[in-house]
């Protein structure tokens, strides 16, 4: 583990005989664990780590099959084939998901040589599905707003990290969170929308809720604001115990991995729950400048708007429990069709001609 300080690629991570064994023994990322403590007080290889991960469970690398002297070899090998391939038809720049994508391929390659050689069958994978990775860590000092493919949006807390697809698979939706995040998921019955942290993994359609890991190894919170979410344990008694239901204004704490999930009344709810339950977002012929000032209040950001422009719109709309993003589109599409209401970076902007 004290060698994994010089690593620089997530390949030495995904080769490392000691990182293989953590990541199939279920084990990365558990809190507690001494590796995980490691990539703690060294959070600059947590993104190469988390990569190569990734990579490992996707292609199920069969460890037992090969001693990891020869494993070693055969990827180190099979990579350096990859490489000098792309160096012959000239690939100098690519960029980072471009270059993993082939190491991807490379280790799928070496896994279906090891396990013909095992005379075992494996179900084939396609390289297509394997999605593009975004990690996203807020340092800035208040709640950095991260807008989905899918039109959810999460409210990421200081400190705190998000990894998500570019492109969510076609029947569920995957996110991992470290720290704190409030999340107001776009609704859709056919590809819910989970969040994975350390200890628990919690499954929504659509809703609001906000999941929180606890400091100093003292649990995971999670509090739903509207809506229902389902919880389970991120271990393997998930696939033994029953999942625990959150409705509206329910909390659900675990602090110790065995200790039984029990629902309760939300004693303090998030500083943004309690904005967005405050605002009413009811509205019947009112200006489009109110509307914007709630949302200003609500989430606690500044607008960027032409007020003489839109002095003469009057909107009448309901936007109370849809995310932020879907908020802004019905906005614009009640004001008319030229007019553009996004959410860009720490700031919504509204555009357009207004109305005579």
């Amino acid at each position: 583990m004290k060698g994994w300080t010089t690593f620089t690629t997530a390949d030495e991570f995904a080769t490392d005989p000691t990182f293989r064994d953590w990541v199939s023994s279920g084990q990365f990322g558990q809190p507690g664990h001494d590796f995980t403590r490691f990539l703690t007080a060294h959070p600059q290889l947590h993104s190469l780590a988390q990569q190569a991960a990734d990579l490992l469970r996707v292609t199920a690398i069969p460890v037992d099959y090969l001693s990891p002297q020869e494993l070693n070899e055969q990827i180190e090998a099979t990579w350096k084939k990859v490489r000098r391939a792309e160096v012959e038809r000239d690939v100098w720049v690519r960029p980072l998901h471009r270059s993993w994508f082939w190491r991807a391929a490379a280790v799928l390659l070496l896994v279906g040589g090891v396990s013909w050689w095992a005379s075992r069958p494996v179900a084939p994978t396609s390289l297509s599905a394997i999605p593009t990775w975004q990690v996203v860590t807020n340092q800035q000092a208040t709640k950095k707003p991260v807008s989905l493919v899918d039109g959810s949006v999460v409210w990421l807390f200081p400190g705190s990290t998000l990894r998500y697809p570019t492109t969510f698979a076609a029947n569920r939706r995957e996110v991992t969170l470290t720290g704190e995040a409030f999340f107001e998921v776009h609704k859709n019955a056919t590809q819910p929308f989970y969040v994975k942290t350390s200890q628990l993994i919690t499954r929504v359609v659509g809703t609001s809720f906000l999941v929180k890991v606890l400091p100093q190894n003292k649990g995971t919170l999670i509090q739903v604001r509207t809506g229902n979410v389902l919880v389970y344990r991120n271990s393997a008694a998930a696939s033994t115990e029953r999942p625990v239901s959150l409705r509206a204004n329910e909390e659900l704490r675990v602090v110790r991995s065995q200790e039984p999930l029990i629902t309760q009344r939300i004693k303090q709810p998030s500083e943004l729950s309690e904005r967005l339950n405050e605002q009413q977002f009811e509205f019947n012929e009112v200006p489009v400048s109110d509307v914007l000032d709630a949302l200003a209040k609500a989430y606690d950001m500044p607008i960027d708007f032409d007020r003489a422009a839109f002095r003469n719109c009057l909107i009448t709309t309901s936007l109370s429990d849809e995310p932020l993003t879907e908020k802004l589109t019905i906005l614009a599409e009640t004001i008319g069709p030229d007019t553009r209401a996004e959410l860009i970076g720490n700031r919504i902007r509204l555009t357009g001609s207004g109305c005579p």
